[in-house]
Parts: C-alpha cells; structure tokens; sequence
C-alpha cells in the first residue's frame, strides 16, 4: 500500500484547491518560510482522523478552514482527500484504491467519507489502527516531534512503540471492554441497591397481603347475607304495597262516583246562572237606551234654550255694527280736512328748497378757482423736486464710489493681514515640523526599547501559560473524581424517586385518589400526612412509629370533599381511605406545659416539636400527635413514662414504645407502611448531599472554567504581545516614513513663508495709490450737498403756499358742506310731507272699504234670525214625541226584572247542592292522601333498601340473590358481626394482593437480572486479560526487535557509539516508561538532555528508521526533521533515507539541498498572492533525462 494522491480545498492557506501526486520512493516539497508547507502535513494528519486541534496548529475549527485575504473572501467549507494504493489489502476493505475524505464547514459540521460514502470519524481512526497511519503513528513526523520523542517523560514514549507493535487496535478493544465492566459494575450496584430497597418492602407486604385475604373473605360472606336479608325484606315490602294498593283503587272509584253526581249539577246550575246572566243582560242593555232616550230629551232641552241665546246674540250684534258705521263717517270727514292741510304746507317748503340749490351753486365755482392756484403751486413744487432728486442721486453714486473704494482699501488690508496671519502660520507650522521630527527620533528610540520588552514579555508568558495547563489538568481529574461520586448519589436518588413516584407501601384507596386528578375532589385534596410534614433529622423512625397507617390519612379541604372522594372509592371498588377535614379536625391543647423541665432532663421532647409543618396543618399535627413523646432511647422512655404516671405515649428513636398505662412495644421492628417517613427523609438527605457535592462540583467546574479561560487569556495575551512586537517593528518603519514625509514639508513650508512675504510688500503699494482716490472723491461730494441745501430751502417756501391755499380750499368745503345740508334737509321734509298726504288718501280709502263689510254683515245677521225661528219651532215638537216613548219603555223594563230574579234563585239553590258533593269529594282525597303516602313510606323503605345494596355492592347485587339460600338465625347479629371482624381488620391495604405479586415478580426478575450482569463482568474481565495477555506479548516481542534495529542503525549512522533502549519496570511492561541510552563515538554515556542538537536529531532519526524497519508504514511525511543537522549528518541521513525509500514511500518537506538532491519528485509551495499558497510539481527524474 502507498500514498497515491493527496486533494487539498480550502485548507488553511490552501484556497484553491490543488492535487499532489505521490509517486514511489522521495518527493520533496520546498518552499520559503511562511509559505504553507507545513499545511500539507498538517492537512494529512487531519484527515487520517487526527481530533486535536493543538496537533495541526489550531484551536477551534474554523482554523482549518481559508480565512481570506485582502482580495479573497473567507471560504465556507475546507475538505481533504487521501487516495491510497490498496492493492495488497493492508486495508480491510474490497477496493484497488480507498479514498478517505475529510470535509467541515465554517457552522461547524463535519462529514468523513471512505470512497464517497459517509462514515464516522471513529471509523477512519480504526481504519488506519495498527498500519502506522493512525493519528497516534509515526507516517507524520515533524521537527517538534522529533524533539518530543527525545524530551518526553519515559513514560510517554510509548504510544509510537505500541503503534508500531501494532496494539492499538487490542487497546481500544480493552478500554471498551473496561468500559462495558465499569457500565456492568454500577448496573450490579444499582440493582443490588434497589433489590434490598424491595426486598425489606416485600416481607411486610406479604403480611398486608394475607390481611387482605382475610378481609376479602368476611367481605364477601357479608355480601351474601346482607343481600339476601335485604332482598327478602323487600320481598315482605312489596307484599304490604299490593294490598294497600288495592285498597287506594277502591277508594278512587267511590270519589269518581261522586265527582260525576257534582259535574252533572253544577251543568245544571251553569244553565240556569247563564239564564239569569242573558236576562241581566238584556235588562242592562234596556236600561242603557231608555237612559239614552232621556239624554236625547235632555239635549233637545238645551238646544231650544241655546236657539234662544243665539238669538239675543244677534240682535246684540247688529245694534254694534249700526253703531259703528256712524264713526267710522266721522272719522272720514276729520281725514279730508287734513289732507287740504298737508297740501298748504307742501308748497312753503318748496320755495326754501329753490333758494338754498342757487347758494350751493355759488359757492362751487369759489372752489374750483382754488384748485387751479393749488395746482400751479405743486407744478412748480414737482420742478424743483426733480432738481433736488437728481442732485441727491449723483451724490449716492459718490458716496457709493466712495464706499466700493473703502471696500476695496478695507479688502487689501483684510488680504494684508490676512497674509499674514498665514506668514505666522508658516512660521509657526516650521517650528512645529522641527518639534514633531524631534519626537519622532524620540518615539523611535521608544519604540526599541518596547520591542525589547516585549521579548522578555514572550518569555514570562509562555512560563505562566504552561503552570496554568498543569494545574488546569490537576483540576480536571479532581473534577471527574467528584462526577462519578455525583453519578452513584443520584443512582440512589432515583432509584428512592421511582419507589415514592409510584407510591409504594400507600394503600390502594389512598395511591387510587391521590392519582384521581380528573376528579373534582382531587384539587381539594392537600396529600398524606407523610406528604405534609418533614421530621427533624434522625427522629424519622419514632414518627413513623407513632404515627403508623396515620401516615396515609389524607388532608382535604372539606368535609364535603371528602364525602365525594368516598363515594368515587365505592363506585370504583378502589378500597377504603381514612380523611382529616381541615374544616372539622381540632387541634389538642398542650399537655406537656408542666412537664417542660423534665422533658429537658431526660433529654426528651413532645412529638409535635419533633416535625415541622406548615401552619395550618397545625390542627391535624396536633390531633395526631397530642399527648406522645420522643425518648432516645428505651431506658429513658421508660424513667420518663414512670416520671408522668403514665399519662402519656413514649417513643424512642429506636422505634419502641411505652403506651399509657406501661405496656411496652419493641423487638424487630416489622416497618409495615414501607418506611414512608424514612425514604422521603433518605431523599432528602440526598439531595442535600448531591446538592453539596454539585456545589463543590460547580466550583471546580468553575475554576477549571477559570483555569481554561486564563490559559486561553495566557495564549491570546501571548499572541498579542508577539503581534505588538510585529505592530512595533511595522510602527518603526512608519515612523522613518513620517520622519522623511515631515523632511519634505519642513521644505515647502520655508518656500511657502517666502511667497508670503512678497505678497505682502505688493498689497502696501496698492494701498498707498488708492488713499488719493477717495480724497478726490469726497472734495467734489461736499460742493455737491451745499446745492442740495438751496433747492431745500426753495421747495419749503413752494410747499407752505401750497399748504395756505388748501386751508382755504377747506373753508370753502365746509361752507359748501353746511349749505348741502341745509338743502337736503328741505327736500327731506318735502318727501315726508308727500308720504303724509299718500297715508292720509290711504286711510280714507280703507274707512270706506270697512263701511261696505259692515253694512253686508248687518243684512247677514238678519237673515239668520229668521233661519233661528223656524228651527225653534221643529225642535219643540220632536221633545213632545220622545216623552211617549219613553213612557213605553220603563214599563218593558220593570217586567224584565221580575223574570231576571226568579232565574238567579234557581242557580242559588244549585249551587248549595253542589258545594255539599264538593265536601264528600273532600273527604274522599284526604282518604286517598293517606293511603298514598303510606305507599310512597313502603317504597321509600324499599328504594332505600335496594339503594343502600347497589350503593355497597353495585347495580348488579340481584345477581347474588339465592332465594334458596338459608340464611343464619339471626341475620342482623351475623352482618354485624361480619362488619365488627372487618373494622378490626382495617386499614386494609386491597392492593397489596396485587402489589405484592408485583413486587415479587419484580424481585424475581432483578434476581435474574443480576445472576446475568455477575457472569458478564466475569466474562468481561477474562476478556480484559486475554487482550492484556496478547498486548503484553507482541509489545515485548517488537520492543526487542525495534531494540535490535536501534543499536545497529545508531552505530551505522554515527559511525560507531553504543546507543540501547530500556525498560524502567520491565515486570510490568504494559505501564513502564522506556529509557535511550546513547553515548555517541569519543564519549560517555550520558543524558539524552546533555547532546548537542545534532546528535539529538541523530539519535531521534535512528529511532524513526528502527521502527521503520520492524513495522514499516506505507509512507512516512518528515517535516523539516533535517532543519538542525549539519551537511555531514544531512548526508548520512540522506543516505539512509535513499536506502529505506526502496521499500517504503517518503514524502520529505525539507530547506536542505542535500535533501532535495535525492528526491525523486519536487513540489515547490509559494505564496505569490499574500496569504494563499499555490503549487509547483518538478519530476527531477524526467527533467535530468
């Protein structure tokens, strides 16, 4: 078998992927330092199966994968694959050609593959077991190896002796082996642990179960005989029920006799009371239309009467309007004779208007002679305006020149000044160039001293870092010791958990309603005793004694909660249970008041201060442990019981105990209830110490937390500080650069301070020339506003004119205003008398209009008066023909109350004759009211007896009838003797018939288990001895042959010398540590510590080669094991390699050109792109060809 190909992708530097082939005999890959050589062998240690990081330079898992560069992004994945020459079968595989790929992505998957189909990590490990390619061979050997193998404890220089012996793969088999006995060892406890946990449950539950037996017999000759006492009692019941039965029918067809006669008369007088009913009917009906009728006279009465106030009315009306007519001409007449009035006034008032329209006219043509003088005063005035604007508008363009000159002068001194300030700034900026170039010479200088400091730095670090790892290797063995002591704590802890999870020792009824949680009593429930209260330590024995079967009492909320959660124990056959209301349960006072200092002298207290409970289960704590004490131990508890008079119960701790009155208990003790108290107790206390110890645990998994963290602060501190060293050597470059870029600046900045000058003296002379300019200016403005003042002084004098002839224009107005006035308000009296004279015609013409209505009305009301007679005269007669009728009428009526009356004496009298058949019916339902609930008492009496059977036995009791059956004599005496027998018997625990079958069932097949598990650790260890015995002698017979080898290949290769190889305990070979011995040519035998590093190599290399020579491995990687040997040790080294290479394939990362002489095949690693490393293959052969 030989290496054929190797496939890199993504590796490391590696980010293109790249395909080496290996050909037989040497290949040599070359390459500068830093260039990714190394990260082919690291690359063939990974996929061989190699899971220490630390091994192939790395950390965590990404260190594997490309990281990217300053061109290239991180990749996701990195995969290897080895190809391997399978053509012998070294490997148990059927293929030519195994393809072993290792692939991992950056989330952190990984995939293994063996010629493309997915395998596991550990299957690659034992592929290459014992071939020299496992990850703890020799086929990869590096510098630092080769420098381990040497410096090691002796001890650990055995793994590449074992590979080569090829018992690896017998280890892994032994400490699997050694893995399944420690597995089968804690199996054997577990189960030995929980079998006498069983075992001392079972003896008790045997006498439970007998118990049981018994109670199950009586209960069943119970349910004979009650059912059939019971049954024949309601056999005599429903004897007594037909016969009264029969008596009720009888009774109901005499009242049916008489409830026909009553039915039959009360028809007949429902007849003659609807008779006298229709009768009282039509006489209302007549009285109400003769009372009509006499209403109907009556409004006629009042019609007439009303004619004759209608008439009085009219004539009334028709005297007012006669009179009113008469005014209403005199009022026409005063009308025109103020008409002919208003027509006078109206013709005065219009010669006044005549007078006051020609003074208005006047006085208008006075104002329009104004406003002509007014406005030639303002053309004038506008002239000289114009004038004095176009004056003052040449001055503003001097002014403004004046201004814009100022500016310019004002921006030449800013530019002057502004100069500078930047000829400052130049200066200043030099002297600051020359400050900087001296502190960087002084940084420089610092910057040496720091790099020196962080070398000495490097050292320290790298001291502490391997303090902190033996440490951290301390505390993590500590660690492990306390874990399997954690594991064998909560083996017990769930071992007791399952035993108190499925309730074992409680009573069927009590574990039935405590698992009962879709019942609606469930939630009321609070639990057993045992659940409620928790005993002070080692007081778990006395309360269990004390409280015995009142251990799994259950605590419930109600009284009526408990009623319900017994009728689910009837209804469900589930046994019996014993409840404490927290409702009804009253607490007991303290009996032991007096006896506190006797109690203290003997060491003693009550049983309530020896359990604690919530508060309120005080009631039910002190109702079940009033009046019993806790002795340690029986002496005392009986001086004690003696010292109270035997008032009360002692118990001592042991479980003994003293009833009142001296009757004392003791012996074996038999822990019937199944050691409750004790086991929640035993949990307890487990969990305490599993507490503790996780505790402990926590603390040490914290400081090797503590421990790993510092070592990984250690690592990275150290990194940084060998990256500050790059970063200070980077910093000095840079400063050198800063220091020729300030050079250069400190150059310009004289230049530019000269510039600056020139400018200056430049901007002087311009400022000079420009001063005469805005003198010049500011002569010829002042001449200009000595003009402005005359035409001022001109306009003022036009504007006052202009200001005397408008007051006057004003008084004119007003003048003109007043006379306006006057004339409109004469033609505004003209227009009012104008409206008079219309409303006075108005007027007029409505009293004339008013005069015609009235005088037609007045001939209306006439005409009514005549209509009003002839009505009058019709009513009067229709009055007398209504008094006749009515006459008529009240005679009809007076007959048809005689005849409404005889009929309401005839319903009278039947009416008497029924209510007297109403009191025999009476009489007759009071007789059956008594008879019925005599029935309804028998059946009751009947229901209740067969309720109380289906209640006790199930709806189906009347299959265990036995009509036939003779029952005892007395048959209430032998039940209640049954029930007597089963009271004493109780608590009974049903369940423990089946429980015990059960558990013994358990026992028996734990038994079984253990039998099995004792023959398989006696398997497992002849196993584990006949792997050490095979181990121990191929080990001895390869150590002899390597040793062999060794002694030859160091004299060979040293030209003389003695070198050995020894066993420090060569009775136990399989432990002992191996010792070289070498004393090269000319020298003494010495430490292998006290050889110069050539001859360490040396010696290394002729270890390596002896190895190879017993156990040769398909192909070998040295990398750069040649790097400390000098030219002559090359060559020998050489010269061996060219004589094991024809039997074996070496791959050779090497610097050495004697190395690379003898190579067959030469790749060259580069790394033309920083950070990715590329390939270059050379056939040396071919190329000399």
């Amino acid at each position: 078998m030989h290496l054929k190909r190797l496939e890199i992708h993504g590796f490391k530097s590696f980010a293109d992927r790249i395909n080496l082939v290996f050909k037989p005999g040497i290949t040599a890959i070359v390459g500068p330092n830093g260039s990714g050589k190394s990260n082919i062998a690291d690359g063939l240690r990974w996929v061989m199966g190699e899971s220490n990081l630390r091994n192939i330079r790395g950390t965590k898992v990404e260190d594997v994968i490309f990281s990217g560069s300053e061109d290239r992004k991180p990749l996701g994945m990195a995969d290897v694959t080895l190809v391997l020459d399978n053509s012998d079968q070294t490997l148990p595989l059927d293929y030519a050609e195994v393809a072993v790929t290792r692939r991992v992505y950056r989330s952190g998957e990984s995939e293994f593959l063996i010629n493309r189909a997915p395998v596991r990590l550990k299957d690659i490990q034992e592929l290459f077991f014992d071939t020299g390619l496992g990850k703890e061979a020799y086929s990869v050997i590096s510098q630092g190896k080769i420098d381990a193998i040497l410096s090691v404890r002796p001890e650990d220089r055995r793994s590449i002796f074992e590979e080569a012996a090829g018992i690896m793969r017998y280890k892994v088999k032994k400490n699997l082996s050694i893995k399944k006995l420690g597995e089968t060892e804690n199996n054997i406890l577990r189960i030995e642990d929980l079998l006498a946990e069983l075992r001392a449950q079972l003896d008790p539950l045997s006498v439970q179960s007998e118990k049981a037996t018994l109670y199950l017999k009586h209960r069943t000759n119970l349910k004979l005989v009650e059912i059939n006492h019971s049954y024949q009692e309601i056999t005599g019941v429903e004897q007594t029920l037909q016969s009264m039965e029969e008596k009720q029918r009888t009774k109901e067809e005499e009242l049916s006799t008489v409830q026909a006669e009553a039915a039959t008369l009360a028809e007949k007088a429902l007849a003659a009371q609807t008779e006298a009913t229709n009768l009282e009917t039509e006489l209302q009906t007549r009285q109400k239309q003769l009372m009509e009728g006499l209403a109907q006279r009556e409004r006629a009465t009042g019609e007439l009467n009303l004619y004759a106030e209608r008439k009085r009315s009219l004539q009334n009306r028709e005297a007012e309007i006669t009179h009113t007519l008469a005014l209403q001409e005199e009022k026409a007449v005063a009308l025109e004779e103020k008409h002919a009035e208003l027509h006078r006034q109206t013709t005065g008032i219009m010669a006044e208007k005549d007078r006051l329209s020609s003074a208005v006219k006047q006085m208008e043509e006075v104002l329009a002679n104004k406003e002509e003088e007014i406005k030639a005063v303002r053309t004038k005035l506008s002239s000289q305006k114009a004038l004095y604007n176009n004056n003052l508008e040449t001055n503003s363009l001097l002014k403004q020149k004046i201004s814009e000159e100022g500016a310019q002068k004002g921006f030449r001194q800013e530019k002057e000044a502004e100069l500078g300030g930047e000829l400052d700034l130049a200066v200043e900026e030099l002297a600051e160039t020359e400050a900087r170039l001296r502190t960087v010479q002084a940084n420089l200088e610092e910057l040496r001293k720091a790099a020196e400091l962080g070398k000495a730095e490097e050292r320290r670090l790298a001291a502490e870092l391997e303090k902190h790892k033996t440490y951290l290797a301390e505390r993590v063995q500590k660690n492990q010791e306390m874990r399997e002591r954690l594991r064998g704590i909560e083996s017990k802890i769930t071992i007791l958990s399952e035993l108190e999870r499925s309730r074992q020792g409680y009573y069927h009824g009590v574990k039935a309603l405590l698992e009962a949680k879709r019942e609606s009593f469930h939630q009321e429930i609070h639990g057993v005793v045992a659940d409620l209260i928790r005993p002070e330590r080692g007081c778990e024995l006395a309360l269990e004694v004390a409280l015995g079967s009142a251990l799994q009492n259950i605590v419930i909320n109600h009284h009526r909660h408990a009623g319900q959660a017994i009728t689910y124990l009837k209804q469900n056959k589930l046994g019996r249970a014993t409840f404490l209301p927290l409702n009804m349960i009253e607490g007991k006072v303290d009996r032991f008041t007096d006896s506190k200092a006797l109690l203290t002298q003997y060491n003693s207290k009550p049983a309530t201060e020896a359990v604690f409970y919530d508060q309120q289960y005080q009631a039910v704590v002190s109702h079940l442990l009033s009046g019993t004490l806790i002795a340690p131990d029986l002496k005392t508890a009986v001086e004690l019981a003696e010292k109270t008079g035997k008032k009360f119960r002692v118990v001592t701790l042991e479980g003994e105990v003293i009833a009142p009155g001296g009757a004392i208990t003791g012996g074996n003790l038999d822990r019937r209830q199944g050691g409750l108290l004790s086991r929640k107790g035993e949990i307890r206390q487990l969990t305490g110490e599993k507490q503790d110890l996780l505790a402990f645990l926590e603390r040490g998994l914290t400081e090797e937390s503590k421990l790993q963290t510092t070592i990984e602060e250690h690592t990275k501190e150290y990194e940084e500080k060998r990256n500050l060293g790059q970063e200070i050597s980077f910093q000095q470059n840079s400063a050198l650069k800063d220091m020729e870029a300030m050079n250069a600046s400190h150059q310009k900045a004289i230049k530019q301070k000269n510039l600056l000058e020139t400018a200056i003296q430049k901007l002087k002379g311009e400022l000079s020339s420009q001063n005469s300019v805005v003198i010049q200016l500011q002569e010829r403005q002042q001449r200009l506003e000595a003009e402005l003042g005359l035409i001022s002084q001109e306009i003022q004098s036009l504007e006052e004119r202009e200001s005397k002839l408008i007051q006057e224009r004003e008084q004119s107005l007003r003048a003109l205003s007043t006379l306006s006035a006057q004339l409109a308000g004469i033609q505004q009296e003209w227009v009012g008398k104008q409206e008079n004279l219309q409303e006075n015609e108005h007027s007029i013409q409505e009293i004339r209009t008013e005069v015609a209505r009235r005088e037609s009305e007045l001939k209306k009301i006439k005409e009514d008066l005549e209509r009003l007679e002839v009505e009058r005269n019709q009513l009067e007669a229709n009055i007398r023909h209504t008094g006749q009728e009515l006459a008529t009428e009240e005679a009809a009526l007076e007959q048809l109350r005689t005849s409404c009356q005889a009929a309401l004496n005839s319903a009278n009298q039947m009416e008497i004759g029924r209510r007297e058949l109403q009191k025999q019916e009476g009489e007759f339902l009071a007789e059956l009211h008594r008879l019925e609930l005599q029935i309804n008492r028998l059946k009751i009496n009947r229901d209740n007896l067969a309720a109380n059977l289906a209640d006790v036995y199930g709806e189906s009791w009347q299959q265990d009838v036995q009509p036939e059956l003779t029952l005892p004599p007395h048959p209430k005496q032998e039940i209640l003797r049954l029930k007597t027998q089963m009271k004493a018997l109780e608590p009974v625990n049903l369940q423990a018939i089946e429980e015990y079958q059960g558990l013994k069932q358990r026992v028996d097949f734990l038994s079984q288990q253990l039998t099995d598990l004792t023959t398989a650790r006696e398997s497992l260890q002849k196993v584990i001895a006949e792997i050490e015995k095979t181990i121990k002698k191929r080990f001895i017979v390869t150590f002899e042959q390597i040793r062999k080898e060794f002694v030859t290949l160091f004299e060979q290769l040293f030209s003389g010398g003695k070198a050995d190889l020894q066993l420090l305990d060569p009775d136990q070979p399989l432990e002992s540590g191996i010792e070289i011995l070498a004393q090269p040519p000319g020298k003494r035998l010495q430490n292998l510590a006290l050889l110069s590093g050539g001859e360490r190599a040396m010696t290394a290399v002729a270890l390596l080669f002896a190895i190879f020579r017993v156990k040769p491995s398909p192909f070998c990687i040295l990398d750069e094991i040649d790097a400390t040997l000098d030219e002559g040790n090359v060559q020998r080294f050489t010269e061996l390699l060219k004589m094991f290479s024809k039997d074996q394939q070496f791959i050779v990362i090497t610097h050495r050109r004697g190395t690379m002489e003898v190579a067959n095949v030469l790749y060259g690693v580069t790394m033309e792109e920083k950070g990715i490393s590329k390939l270059i293959s050379l056939e040396l052969k071919k190329e000399a060809s």
